[in-house]
């Protein structure tokens, strides 16, 4: 009996750590340095980053825990498409100034090309931004490539 049920509990271990490591999960790290600013980007940037393909992304604040975690670096990877559950890094103005902003898109009209996101951890959503306004998705990896 007793072997039977350490059998069982390996098994149970195999099959978690199985699950765990096959799991897709997005392409962030915690970072060493300490993310400064508050994300507030100029017109120099916004077309500086507009022009690269791949890129890092820094991020502050936390929005999208427990996924991304404060003072992480996240891959960002531009696309012709985006679709619903996607995280994305774009540009939005608030109170006249241009933020920086990783979020996931939670609805979005084809036609209109509008999307509406939102933080994991926030409680309302964002308002709308056009697909021009889009950087880049931060990807998704199988656990085992981040190590």
């Amino acid at each position: 009996m007793k072997k039977k049920r350490i059998i069982i509990i390996s098994l149970i271990i195999l099959i978690g750590f199985i699950f765990y490591i096959t799991f897709p999960v997005l392409d962030c790290k915690k970072s060493d340095t300490i993310v400064t600013g508050d994300a507030i980007y100029e017109s120099e940037d916004i077309e500086r980053v507009s022009e690269l393909e791949n890129f890092n992304i820094g991020t502050i604040g936390s929005s999208m825990n427990p996924v991304i975690t404060e003072n992480s670096e996240c891959s960002c990877i531009k696309q012709e498409t985006y679709e619903i559950n996607d995280v994305i890094f774009f540009f939005q103005e608030i109170d006249g100034e241009t933020m920086g902003i990783t979020h996931r898109i939670i609805a979005m009209n084809n036609e209109t090309k509008i999307f509406v996101t939102k933080g994991d951890n926030n409680i309302y959503p964002d308002y709308p931004i056009k697909l021009e306004d889009i950087v880049c998705e931060i990807p998704r990896v199988m656990r085992w490539q981040t190590w």
